[in-house]
């Protein structure tokens, strides 16, 4: 019906401005946070942003680094999207830990990349909830009458960033978008969502339902066969200590701590894909990285 087109159409473009509300207010936030601690972060603690798909292993490696180095890891999470507004806005930090690789050549547009190192990788699929109760078994299945289905913002985080890029040629994205009853800032926020029993499915990362095991079940889309995302390191121009930041970046990345971690929770182990990184000398006087390796 012609009303029922309008209604969605004006009904999805509401979801399309929140979600855009919700993703400069996610860049303000931080901002404030940030100038609430004017002067930068103090010496023995780094300012890390972190994909909030990645909260997990990273909140566990952050945690690890410090009981060995002594080096406190202050993690600021969000969306890829969002966090890289950030970071270009505040121009400040030290580590960027993104779920994804094509944001990295964003910050390096930006001048923002001193280093990068792969860290795991991960796959889309529909997540729904334990048990799959109304027998999704595909992409066709999330726009039929009654679904309730919740994407991720498209600009705010990586997996959505990524459907859509796969999705688009194939002429499956727009009807996603379409019927999607909400978009959400995060991959967390959307599996929250699923959990919650706010809506029926979502596309999310594989290692995400691993996250929500009890909560969540996975279903396999065709369209993603081999397809997956690789979470990168960044170490960040505009940090006040490369060196601190290149050694947890490489804790990060390194097998016997980050790959084990990864691991246990769910991801895949990263392709040797080539990776920058240099050793950048100690900070000079006033604090700014004098070198930048590529």
């Amino acid at each position: 019906m012609p009303g029922r087109t309008v209604m969605r159409r004006r009904g999805h473009g509401l979801a399309l401005l929140l979600a855009s509300v919700a993703l400069v207010g996610g860049c303000i936030a931080v901002l404030l946070l940030l100038q609430s601690r004017a002067g930068g972060a103090p010496t023995g603690r780094l300012l890390v942003y972190c994909a909030a798909g990645l909260q997990k292993p990273v909140s566990e490696l952050a945690e690890e680094y410090r009981r060995e180095s002594g080096i406190e890891v202050q993690l600021q999470y969000g969306g890829t999207g969002t966090l890289l507004c950030t970071i270009a806005v505040v121009r400040v930090g030290d580590c960027f830990l993104t779920a994804d690789e094509s944001t990295v050549g964003l910050a390096r547009q930006q001048g923002l990349v001193a280093a990068t190192l792969p860290l795991a990788r991960q796959h889309p699929v529909i997540g729904v909830p334990a048990g799959n109760p109304l027998r999704i078994s595909g992409l066709a299945d999330l726009v039929r009458p009654g679904l309730r289905l919740g994407l991720a913002n498209p600009d705010a985080a990586a997996i959505s960033k990524l459907a859509r890029s796969v999705l688009t040629p194939l002429g499956r994205w727009q009807p996603l978008l379409d019927a999607a009853r909400v978009l959400k800032p995060t991959v967390k926020d959307i599996a929250n969502d699923i959990r919650l029993g706010a809506i029926d499915a979502a596309i999310v990362w594989d290692v995400t339902v691993v996250e929500y095991a009890g909560a969540l079940s996975a279903v396999e889309m065709p369209e993603f066969s081999g397809i997956s995302e690789q979470a990168m390191a960044v170490v960040l121009t505009v940090g006040s200590q490369p060196t601190a930041a290149l050694s947890f970046a490489r804790f990060c990345a390194t097998p016997e701590h980050g790959g084990l971690i990864f691991a246990r929770h769910g991801y895949a182990r990263a392709s040797a894909v080539p990776a920058s990184t240099p050793s950048p000398p100690a900070p000079p006087p006033g604090g700014q990285d004098a070198a930048h390796g590529r």
